[in-house]
């Protein structure tokens, strides 16, 4: 009799515990940055405190225009979310980012209960923030410049629309193996072809290869880089580079001997001159 009374009152304990479960549900962040055409994951979170989950709980998700437009920036969410007792404690909700989406547009995802049941909501709303993706179209390039410096085209990307009077900028930086300035440089939507100065800062081999790397970077809270590191290989041929120390040797000693015969030439002429007028 006891020992049914004891598994009576621990029932009854139990109950009482799943009774008195707190439930609540929201998003795992308040703010995302997303690249036009891409993909992003937001994930919602099922939190209990004083029990268990003992019933399945659900909340709608759904996208709200801001700035953005739906169908222009980015496709439309609407989809119910379900927690199960024993189940994971994250669900996720993906939202696909349109190709000519416009950078610094907003849009947002709610979190509302379905048929008001009885859960909190503690962080029921995601800002995402649209943001252009940036890079180089090419991880390599090889160049032969001129004996001093020269000029050379790269391509960067921009996926994403940016708005008329609207400016994006990159800094565009070098490692200095040779001579390529840093510099701010102003994008538009599409690719964008960038002009480089470079210059050999060292005595290099006829053929040898320099390695230069450049960097784009920015600042922007809405500019995301896909790909900003390019290697430029920098071969030198036997009219784009520097003097070795043989060249410099064999220039000095022949500009000497050049010297010297001029000497000898004017002397010559001289003494021819000074002839012709003593026998006047």
């Amino acid at each position: 009799m006891k020992s049914i009374i004891v598994v009576a009152a621990i029932i009854a304990l139990l109950s009482i515990q799943h009774t008195n479960a707190e439930v609540s549900i929201g998003f795992n962040k308040t703010a995302i940055l997303a690249s036009a055409n891409s993909t992003v994951t937001v994930f919602v979170i099922l939190d209990v405190t004083n029990g268990a989950l003992n019933m399945t709980k659900s909340v709608q998700c759904t996208s709200t225009d801001e700035t953005a437009t739906e169908g222009e920036d980015y496709k439309r969410v609407n989809e119910p979310i379900t927690f199960s007792p024993g189940g994971d404690l994250s669900q996720s909700v993906s939202v696909e980012i349109l190709t000519n989406a416009t950078k610094g547009n907003t849009f947002s995802l709610m979190l509302s209960k379905i048929d008001n049941n009885t859960l909190a909501l503690f962080s029921p709303k995601v800002t995402i923030t649209i943001a252009v993706s940036v890079g180089f179209t090419k991880d390599e390039i090889e160049i032969s410049p001129g004996p001093s410096n020269s000029t050379f085209e790269v391509e960067v990307s921009v996926t994403g629309n940016i708005a008329e009077g609207d400016t994006t900028t990159i800094q565009l930086e070098s490692s200095n193996t040779a001579s390529i300035a840093n510099r701010e440089i102003e994008l538009l939507s599409g690719k964008n072809l960038l002009t480089v100065n470079v210059t050999i800062l060292e005595i290099v081999s006829i053929g040898e290869t320099i390695l230069e790397t450049l960097n784009l970077t920015s600042s922007a809270s809405n500019v995301k880089i896909s790909s900003g590191l390019l290697t430029i290989k920098i071969v030198t041929t036997d009219t784009q580079k520097g003097l070795e120390a043989g060249d410099i040797a064999g220039i000095a000693v022949g500009s000497v001997v050049i010297v010297l015969l001029a000497i000898a030439a004017a002397t010559i002429l001289i003494v021819v001159l000074v002839k012709k007028r003593s026998k006047k």
